[in-house]
């Protein structure tokens, strides 16, 4: 048996040994909370979708579907329009928060006579963001500003391409589409 005084000593350690516990758990939640409190609540990150990810809407309207390691070679007809649907699988909820999207981005190459006319960014069954009355052509990095951020389901982006009534070639590549986002942290 232990003596009175050696009682009273691992006693006096304990209670010593938890006054230390409870404080350095104070501490340690009073360290958490002020870190939360600074800590940012997003992060910026972008998602991409290769251009041979691309859906074309009126296949009877092109002469020509290729799929190369570059993107998606598309071949119009003279006079015709088409819709190319980009899908981009996105997280819908992370971290305990919806991701938001900042802006979507279209990356594609034209020929001459070749426009790229309208984009849209759709989230399920909502259009989030638009772009009408284009004219871009050639080397494109089309940048489409959004009006409803916060995700819900998954994202597409479609852009419509004229290919005009010229007798030369009417040619498209798609390279690549994203999105730069605001996700919780």
């Amino acid at each position: 048996m232990f003596s009175k005084t050696q009682t009273e000593t691992n006693v006096n350690r304990r209670s010593w040994l938890k006054k230390i516990g409870v404080g350095a758990l104070v501490g340690a939640a009073g360290m958490i909370t002020s870190r939360k409190a600074t800590a940012q609540t997003t992060d910026e990150q972008s998602i991409w979708t290769h251009g041979t990810a691309t859906q074309v809407q009126f296949a009877d309207r092109l002469d020509l579907i290729e799929y190369r390691s570059t993107g998606a070679f598309f071949k119009g007809q003279p006079g015709t329009d088409n819709w190319f649907h980009l899908p981009i699988t996105v997280p819908v909820f992370l971290n305990g928060g919806r991701p938001s999207v900042v802006v979507a981005l279209v990356a594609l190459n034209t020929s001459d006579g070749v426009f790229l006319r309208e984009s849209r960014v759709s989230n399920g069954d909502r259009i989030i963001g638009m772009s009408q009355d284009l004219n871009e052509s050639g080397e494109v990095f089309h940048r489409i500003e959004i009006t409803e951020p916060v995700l819900f389901l998954g994202v597409n982006i479609s852009v419509r391409v004229e290919f005009s009534n010229l007798t030369g070639s009417s040619e498209l590549e798609i390279i690549s589409a994203g999105l730069d986002m605001n996700v919780p942290v």
